[in-house]
């Protein structure tokens, strides 16, 4: 499992006069400095590279993990208003992306490399109670894994059978 660097020791102030407050305490609160290609907000801390929304929020409430995400409510990459931010899985985290429509590149049938269509995945679904997982993958031409997910719906959950 990937977990985040501990954020050690800094100048809270020297951070904090790069962020931007002055929309009050419920707006947000954007970075005034380095980003990075993502537009996430970015600050050299002892040699290392930490995103601006996740110190602020570890300022306001320390993570209680290196395994938690710092998430944003407010979909704004810059943002470092405590406020706005919280402490989440990594499944959380992709959930609430994909829930609010932030999710970047085609998903699905849009997908260059996309195998599946809804009326392959009804079939699988149909299917599943005849045949093997592995007999399903060769007769679709992909992973078993994907078989996996499509009849538990992990993948593909938006089509109905």
């Amino acid at each position: 499992m990937v977990t985040a660097k501990s954020i050690p020791a800094f100048d809270a102030t020297r951070f904090w006069k790069n962020v931007d407050k002055t929309g009050g305490k419920n707006a947000c609160w954007p970075w005034i400095a380095s980003v990075n290609k993502s537009g996430y907000g970015q600050v050299n801390i002892g040699g290392s590279i930490y995103k601006c929304h996740r110190v602020a929020l570890h300022l306001d409430s320390p993570a209680p993990s290196n395994d938690l995400y710092a998430c944003h409510t407010c979909d704004n990459s810059r943002c470092c208003n405590p406020a706005h931010l919280y402490w989440g899985s990594a499944k959380r985290n992709t959930n609430d992306r994909d829930e609010r429509g932030r999710r970047k590149g085609p998903a699905g049938v849009t997908h260059h490399k996309a195998k599946l269509d809804p009326e392959k995945v009804r079939e699988i679904r149909r299917l599943a109670s005849s045949m093997t997982q592995r007999e399903l993958s060769a007769m679709f031409g992909v992973a078993q894994g994907v078989i996996w997910n499509v009849i538990h719906r992990k993948f593909w959950k938006e089509v109905d059978d």
